[in-house]
């Protein structure tokens, strides 16, 4: 996924000057606000733009239509082309004013358009509309510059975090379900080795670690990593090796840049993971906007769908709005109390400890539990051995 995260609120925000906002544009917004169809249609046909925004706050005629519960004004704009990820001076889009304001169909109805969106984009090879502000770096941009440790933290070139210490839970959860069966287990990015030093307390049989970065593989060697019973250390990006890998149990997936190229890597999966095996990756796809996160998850959902793999996203509590925990960073990469723990496996060959797959899920439960407090959780389809 690629394109909208990663940039700022005044560039998301369409609206036009205040020359160029026409009697027509704001005729049309003042008509969806009050969901008289019959001049949205009529102010549309008469060349009125569906995705105007209005300058002062950036409000749009879908905007406006989803936060008052108009369903047919939703269904006409999107379908003359309003943008579904528009944003308002407030940084928030039209799912999401439709969520808060309990017009739940209304949501979906946009969600689906953005997912229809983003599979059509993936189809054609062209940018998605969704990227995390990392990802603006290139994978070789990134390995070619020096990273540093600090404070317990990995910090890149430019000040951003890498990987960071909030992250330790998280980890030590994909750790746990990735153990399970205590097989052959790869990891895609070492980092600060928080989820390969919580694996090797499971004792796999094989534990891989793919690590492109000349300084996180140094450190990994003068922590002798290369030393650990079972370890195997591939220095390189994972790009130039995935053909001769071998078949794993467990697969994780989290490179600094891997939102750009994690659809790159599904399209290896069948190749890596053996039947029976589970498959996971950070999930950190546009954090701060939950309706863009909502959109993100439904689309990679679909995606390992058509790859045979079946996928449920777990919501996860977690801790990350300390200001001490993001002082040797220019900015914080994750917003949200709750993580979306990514379970993937093979539809026709689940792992042994799978109880459940509830294959009704539908987009919204991912919405609806991003709105949350973070301390509600669903039942797990997978049941920690603790349990």
């Amino acid at each position: 996924m690629d394109d909208l995260c990663g940039a700022t609120k005044q560039e998301l925000v369409v609206g036009a000057s205040e020359e160029q906002e026409s009697a027509l544009d704001c005729a049309l917004l003042d008509a969806a606000e009050l969901g008289n169809i019959d001049a949205v249609r009529e102010h549309l046909r008469n060349g009125a733009c569906a995705a105007f925004q209005r300058n002062t706050d950036g409000r749009s005629p879908l905007i406006a239509s989803a936060a008052n519960g108009h369903a047919n004004v939703v269904g006409v704009l999107l379908e003359h082309g309003a943008p579904w990820n528009a944003l308002d001076r407030r940084g928030q889009c039209a799912g999401q004013y439709a969520f808060r304001n309990g017009h739940s169909e209304i949501a979906n109805q946009i969600l689906n358009s953005g997912v229809t969106a983003e599979l059509l984009f993936a189809a054609l090879e062209k940018e998605s509309r969704l990227r995390p502000a990392l990802s603006a770096t290139s994978n070789e941009q990134y390995i070619s510059r020096p990273v540093e440790y600090k404070e317990g933290d990995l910090i890149d070139h430019d000040q951003r975090g890498v990987m960071m210490m909030w992250e330790k839970p998280i980890m030590e959860a994909h750790a746990e379900l990735l153990c399970r069966e205590k097989g052959d287990v790869l990891n895609i990015g070492f980092g600060l080795g928080l989820i390969d030093t919580a694996i090797q307390e499971y004792h796999p049989r094989i534990h891989t670690i793919i690590e492109a970065h000349p300084d996180v593989y140094r450190k990994m060697l003068e922590d002798g990593w290369d030393k650990n019973p079972g370890v195997k250390i591939i220095h390189a990006r994972w790009q130039d090796v995935v053909n001769s890998l071998p078949q794993f149990d467990a697969i994780f997936f989290d490179t600094f840049d891997d939102v750009l190229h994690m659809h790159e890597f599904h399209k290896h999966l069948p190749q890596l993971l053996r039947e029976g095996g589970v498959y996971s990756f950070f999930n950190g796809i546009c954090p701060d906007n939950f309706f863009f996160h909502a959109v993100a998850c439904q689309v990679l959902k679909i995606q390992l769908q058509e790859l045979g793999f079946y996928t449920n996203f777990q919501p996860m509590g977690i801790e990350c709005h300390d200001d001490k925990a993001w002082k040797n960073v220019k900015f914080r990469y994750f917003e949200d109390d709750t993580y979306h723990f990514p379970v993937v496996f093979w539809q026709h060959a689940p792992p042994k400890f799978v109880t459940v797959v509830d294959t009704s899920e539908s987009p919204s439960k991912i919405c609806k539990s991003q709105e949350s407090d973070g301390k509600k959780q669903d039942k797990a389809i997978y049941p920690s051995k603790h349990d």
